[in-house]
C-alpha cells in the first residue's frame, strides 16, 4: 500500500494487524462459546415456545450472524448496527451486549490520532464501550467476559486519559482482570 492511501498503516501496521488478528479470534471464540452456553440453557424442544418466540430467536440468531459476518470484515460499525437491532428486541442479551463493547473499543482504536480532538472521539466510544460491557454484567455477574470487557474499556480509557487518571483507573482494571481470571482462570484473554 502506498503511504496516504486509505489503507496505509505505516509503522504502526504488525501493532494494527496483531489486534485485529486477535480480536477475530476473541469474537470466533466468543460466539462458539455463547452459541454452547446457551444452547444448554435452551429448553429442549420448541413446543415450550410460542410462534412469535421462535421468530424472534431465529431473528436474534440472523442478527447475531450478520454482525459477527461485519466484524470479521473489519466492519465494527456496521456491526455495531445489527447488534443494536437485537438489544432493541432484547435488551438483556449478552451476547450482544459483549459484543458491543468489544466493537466499541476497536472503533475507539482504530480513529486516527490527529485533529483537535482525537482523544476526545476515543474517549467517547471507549466510554461507549465500558456502559455495555457494565450492562453486560449486570445481566451476569458471573461471566468472565463482562469482567474482561470492562477492563479492556477501561484499560482504553485510561491510555488517552491523563497520567493522575491513569492511577486512578490502574486499581479497577486490576481488579475487572483478577475478576476475570477468577471466574475462569483458563481465559488467556485476561
Amino acid at each position: 500500500m502506498r503511504p496516504g492511501s486509505r489503507f496505509h498503516c505505516g509503522k504502526d501496521a504488525p501493532v494494527l494487524a496483531k489486534k485485529l488478528q486477535f480480536g477475530l479470534v476473541f469474537f470466533q471464540l466468543l460466539a462458539i462459546w455463547a452459541t454452547t452456553v446457551y444452547a444448554a440453557a435452551s429448553p429442549v424442544g420448541d413446543e415450550s415456545m410460542s410462534a412469535c418466540c421462535r421468530h424472534e430467536a431465529a431473528d436474534i440468531a440472523q442478527l447475531h450472524k450478520s454482525a459477527d459476518r461485519l466484524y470479521s470484515q473489519f466492519k465494527p460499525r456496521e456491526a455495531v448496527a445489527e447488534l443494536l437491532k437485537i438489544l432493541h428486541t432484547d435488551s438483556n442479551n449478552f451476547e450482544a451486549l459483549v459484543k458491543l463493547a468489544r466493537a466499541y473499543i476497536d472503533i475507539g482504536d482504530l480513529l486516527p490520532e490527529n485533529g483537535a480532538n482525537w482523544q476526545e472521539r476515543k474517549l467517547k466510544e471507549y466510554t461507549t464501550a465500558q456502559e455495555y460491557a457494565r450492562k453486560a454484567l449486570r445481566v451476569d455477574r458471573n461471566s468472565t467476559w463482562s469482567h474482561f470487557w470492562i477492563a479492556a474499556a477501561v484499560g482504553s480509557i485510561a491510555v488517552v486519559s491523563p497520567v493522575s487518571k491513569q492511577m486512578d483507573l490502574s486499581t479497577e482494571i486490576r481488579d475487572a482482570v483478577e475478576k476475570s481470571i477468577a471466574l475462569d482462570p483458563k481465559n488467556g484473554s485476561a
